[in-house]
């Protein structure tokens, strides 16, 4: 599915959201009445920041963290889903709770997000139409018949973790009957097609809305953690191996109604300190507080949390509470990543062959949120030379169509007038002086497309982003000194030699980066045999109008 060929109207809902300059958490609500019941209905949805939405108390998707981040300048993804069943005659609601994500991100950070040319509060945008039972239809959008209020999540941060605060039943103002009546209008703003005024009196096209390309964020596995240690006010628990996700506290069943509430802070780390606490710390992240929710559990309404607005990548988890209240909670963790399809498996004689790709599949899976990324913890970037190493990886592992589809698209919507890109992609505008030039890292964009073409047959990306990948290249091309080298400030950077310093510069020897011509299509000039134990799960045919894939020859 091409982003670029799938838009959405703008012009069919507004965006909206809540009073004040830098809204938190805001829950946004609307309540209509059917005549009828309806046949089917079709939700179109998306947030600037991440979004949550439900109609009459039920989740429309079990995804997480969408839409995915891109610029918002130059491209919007929207979910678009099939929600007839909680739909109902008489009063039904729609609701969508909004977190910052890295599109309003408050924390301080090397790369910037905190400033991005792009921050603005966070935003939801979404069209509901609806076949009823005696043959007519009805649509709902966002707009100013909406209400809000804020949300539980006083805080929430991809860095520093989310502040759960509840003064009621977290689920209930998303059910019909709720008395929303002293919640605020919303402040909404017309999308219009065109382009619109910027800066000096510029025009400024108006971003595209397009269906989301990658596959969502899922929930994968749950948890049951072991006791590192414990005392009567802190607990480490082990969840047996890194992963990327959340937890979810609980208070167990036999907690009565009107107990008192627990309060608990957990920090999250992947290895811990020599003490036996976590080491929960981010030289890249300014701030006190990294991967750490804090919260309060109210017996009486709201038993349980899991964050909603961010992930972490860890292993160990170091929970701190009141002497006695730590028996009350129980801990469960959730491995959470893209909702990718596994594309092969490998089985061998030898067991520690079968545990090493193990242990690379799910590091792999670990760094798969919308874009693959560098580390679940310590950045969530996009770095394009960590995706060069480990892209024929992700391909073998993975069907990474969907995915690389959406992170190309990031690439050209990040290219600057001059052809050059950023290190990392999406970037709030950090990496393009920063750590570059890097050609080694962001001559990415050839490298994608002639994988694309050669591991899945996706030839119209050739004639998509062909453009965008020559511009790039005559970029460093042009950058040639009199030997004919392209400088680098990267080069080998983190070198394995035992004592030698990581190489911060370098230079590349200027040459094409296409493969030899073969066929209708650059493909690889040599042959490589997979091995007999690997077995590949097809992904299904292309269509016959297109070229079939030769058959990868890494294994």
């Amino acid at each position: 599915m091409s982003p670029r060929d799938h838009r959405i109207d703008p012009a069919l809902a507004s965006w909206i959201t809540a009073p004040g300059e830098d809204p938190q958490n805001p829950l946004l609500r609307l309540s209509f009445a059917l005549v009828s019941p309806p046949v089917s209905a079709r939700l179109l949805v998306t947030g600037l920041g991440t979004f949550r939405a439900a109609l009459n108390g039920a989740e429309v998707d079990d995804a997480r963290l969408d839409p995915g981040l891109t610029d918002p300048r130059a491209r919007i993804q929207v979910r678009e889903l099939e929600v007839g069943a909680p739909l109902h005659r008489g009063e039904n609601v729609l609701g969508i709770e909004l977190g910052r994500g890295f599109h309003a991100m408050t924390t301080p950070n090397e790369w910037r997000w905190h400033l991005a040319p792009w921050r603005g509060p966070v935003r939801a945008w979404a069209h509901l139409r609806m076949h009823l039972a005696d043959g007519s239809s009805r649509a709902v959008a966002t707009g100013q018949d909406w209400r809000t209020r804020p949300g539980p999540v006083a805080f929430d941060s991809m860095y520093e973790g989310e502040t759960f605060s509840p003064d009621e039943d977290p689920e209930a103002w998303s059910l019909p009957g709720y008395d929303d009546s002293d919640w605020a209008p919303v402040l909404a703003a017309s999308s219009r097609r065109g382009a619109r005024r910027g800066g000096h009196g510029r025009e400024v096209p108006e971003p595209m809305m397009v269906r989301q390309v990658q596959e969502p964020i899922r929930e994968q596995e749950e948890i049951t953690p072991a006791v590192v240690s414990s005392s009567p006010t802190r607990t480490v628990l082990d969840m047996g191996r890194v992963i990327a996700g959340w937890c979810r506290f609980s208070l167990r069943e036999e907690v009565p109604a009107d107990a008192p509430p627990l309060l608990l802070v957990a920090r999250h780390a992947e290895k811990p300190r020599e003490d036996g606490r976590v080491d929960a710390r981010n030289e890249h992240v300014h701030t006190d507080r990294f991967q750490e929710d804090r919260l309060r559990l109210e017996p009486g309404c709201a038993r349980s949390f899991a964050p909603r607005h961010s992930y972490k990548g860890f292993r160990y988890v170091e929970i701190e509470a009141s002497p006695g209240d730590l028996a009350r909670v129980q801990v469960t963790g959730i491995l959470a990543h893209a909702d990718l399809r596994p594309a092969s498996t490998l089985t061998s004689s030898d067991a520690h062959v079968e545990a090493m790709d193990a242990a690379m599949r799910a590091s792999l899976a670990n760094n798969l949120h919308h874009v693959p990324t560098d580390t679940p913890s310590q950045e969530k970037n996009g770095w394009t030379g960590d995706a060069l190493t480990s892209l024929a990886a992700m391909t073998t592992g993975f069907d990474m169509r969907r995915m690389l589809r959406k992170w190309l698209e990031d690439q050209v919507d990040g290219q600057r007038a001059d052809g050059s890109l950023a290190v990392i992609s999406p970037s709030p505008g950090w990496g393009y002086e920063e750590l570059s030039p890097a050609p080694e890292w962001t001559c990415l964009p050839p490298v994608p497309l002639d994988e694309m073409v050669c591991e899945y047959g996706e030839t119209d990306l050739v004639t998509r982003h062909l453009a965008a990948a020559a511009r790039y290249l005559a970029h460093e091309l042009g950058r040639q000194d009199e030997d004919g080298l392209i400088s680098s400030v990267l080069g080998d950077y983190l070198s394995p030699a035992p004592r030698a310093p990581p190489r911060r510069t370098g230079a590349c020897r200027a040459r094409s980066w296409w493969p030899t011509p073969c066929a209708a299509w650059p493909m690889r000039s040599s042959a490589r045999h997979r091995p007999a134990s690997l077995s590949r799960r097809t992904s299904p045919p292309p269509t016959p109008s297109a070229p079939t894939p030769r058959p990868s020859s890494r294994r």
